[in-house]
């Protein structure tokens, strides 16, 4: 039987062999959208904003985001998978890596925001703001793969 995360490795290795500063400094960026201050701020300034228009359901970005980083916790508890090797992390961190709570957070606010704040964007904004949501969730993993941790 193959290994569960062989195929996260082999994506591990290919990254790592392809880094450069410019990638590198990309990949800091990306990473810190999934930062739990930043998506804390994020996640407060939006149902501040969003809350004369939806009320309560302003507060549901914000709950998805707590549920996710306690669904993450539990899963990294289950999981138990270690993070790679030292020397190939650009950032420091510790405990296990699997999933990712920078990605898990990202995620949970991101997606939320866009499936509650749907109804107020005019129809030819709402798929680009879904996408965006999307590709802000997809984009946080590997940026953190690329960092080495």
């Amino acid at each position: 039987m193959k290994h569960p995360f062989a195929i996260d490795r082999r994506f591990e290795r290919f990254v790592i062999a392809h880094r450069s500063s410019g990638l590198e400094s990309v990949a800091k960026v990306v990473s810190h959208l999934g930062d739990p201050v930043v998506l804390l701020a994020i996640a407060l300034v939006a149902a501040a904003l969003l809350w004369r228009a939806l009320g309560r359901r302003a507060l549901l970005p914000l709950a998805s985001l707590l549920i996710g980083s306690v669904l993450g916790r539990l899963v990294k508890l289950l999981v138990g998978r270690s993070r790679p090797p030292i020397p190939l992390r650009l950032v420091h961190e510790s405990g296990p890596s699997f999933p990712s709570g920078p990605t898990t957070g990202a995620t949970a606010l991101f997606v939320a925001l866009a499936r509650v704040a749907l109804p107020l964007v005019n129809p030819p904004l709402k798929r680009p703001m879904v996408m965006s949501a999307v590709r802000v969730a997809l984009a946080v993993g590997p940026a953190r793969v690329s960092l080495g941790v």
